[in-house]
């Protein structure tokens, strides 16, 4: 009997603790502690805070994208009354020939000047010093000096995001050609090694007045998809399939006239892409390391153009890219080399 005793005993020990437990367990769950409902509101007010402060953050970035763009846009000309080609012209001859002059390409600035003193003694030149040291600025002055209608300008890199600075993004391009615009009504925009080798420019007029823009196109005849890398088609809400077959235009050479069309459907975007980093240079691109053996040609070649790019997508969005030659490109070519002038009519520029 003894024995049966400290079983029952130990039985009926164990039985009760199991239901103490148990009823510890379900009033834990239907009475919450102070100290529970402590930690469970302040994790719940900690989780709400931080959705808040993410949409908070979400919101004020938003409405910082728009006002760079304000600051900008007015900055650049982009305003409610824009001055625009023909009306409100301060100079008398158009267009005005501007280029931009790095220590880089100094020499061939100098060679510049000399073939407009030659061909195009008549036209104003505007010249952006991107960062010239002092020898070279006080060289380029001084053949400047040599025309009344030759003026040297410093580019305000200051004024803009830091990525403009960048020199191998030409992102300060469009942004100069916009400024100039704006100042002059129409430009012929030259850069790179190439120099003036003909004085024929009064077709070439006559079609950029009519279309706003005359480009040419690239040497090697690439397409604008091969060129460009996939994000940027998709800042500008197209697709890399339409471009497969438009020859892309080089961006070292134009000739632009302010008219309505070109400041609202080409300059606009353009600059605003200039000063996107995330659209003139996508995650991913690169400017070197082209794989010209890829098969089909239209393919992405693995190089990005750039500020280029951005152009010929515009283009494309504005004059259509079936033509096999679009209406606003041109194969005479008054740029190029001195033994390049018996052949004025064939050579095409190159792409950067």
């Amino acid at each position: 009997m003894g024995v049966w005793s400290v079983i029952t005993s130990k039985n009926f020990l164990i039985l009760t603790l199991f239901i103490l437990a148990t009823s510890i367990s379900i009033w834990l769950l239907t009475m919450p502690t102070p100290t529970f409902q402590n930690i469970m509101f302040e994790t719940h007010k900690q989780i709400t805070t931080n959705l808040k402060n993410i949409n908070v953050m979400s919101s004020s970035h938003k409405s910082h994208e728009v006002n760079l763009d304000e600051t900008y846009m007015e900055l650049l000309g982009f305003t409610a009354n824009p001055q625009l080609y023909p009306d409100g012209l301060r100079n008398s001859e158009i267009p005005v020939i501007v280029t931009a002059v790095t220590n880089d390409n100094y020499e061939d600035s100098i060679q510049l000047l000399q073939s407009v003193q030659k061909y195009l003694f008549n036209n104003q030149v505007h010249i952006y010093d991107l960062g010239l040291g002092s020898p070279e600025l006080v060289s380029l002055q001084k053949h400047c000096n040599t025309s009344n209608r030759c003026v040297v300008k410093s580019f305000d890199f200051e004024k803009f995001p830091h990525h403009v600075h960048n020199m191998h993004m030409k992102a300060y391009k469009p942004i100069a050609i916009q400024q100039a615009l704006v100042e002059y009504g129409a430009i012929l925009w030259t850069e790179g090694k190439d120099y003036f080798i003909s004085s024929d420019v009064l077709p070439l007029l006559k079609q950029a007045q009519n279309y706003g823009i005359v480009a040419w196109i690239i040497e090697s005849r690439d397409s604008t998809s091969a060129m460009t890398h996939p994000r940027m088609f998709t800042y500008f809400k197209t697709h890399t399939s339409k471009y497969y077959f438009q020859h892309m235009v080089g961006s070292d050479h134009l000739i632009i006239y302010n008219t309505k069309r070109i400041h609202k459907e080409m300059m606009l975007p353009w600059v605003k892409c200039a000063l996107d980093r995330e659209c003139v240079h996508p995650l991913g691109a690169q400017g070197v390391g082209c794989d010209a053996r890829r098969k089909p040609k239209y393919l992405y070649m693995g190089c990005h153009h750039f500020e280029a790019s951005a152009l010929n997508i515009i283009l494309g969005l504005m004059f259509g890219t079936e033509d096999e030659v679009p209406t606003y490109t041109s194969q005479v070519m008054i740029f190029g080399k001195e033994n390049d002038q018996n052949n004025t009519t064939t050579k095409l520029p190159t792409t950067r």
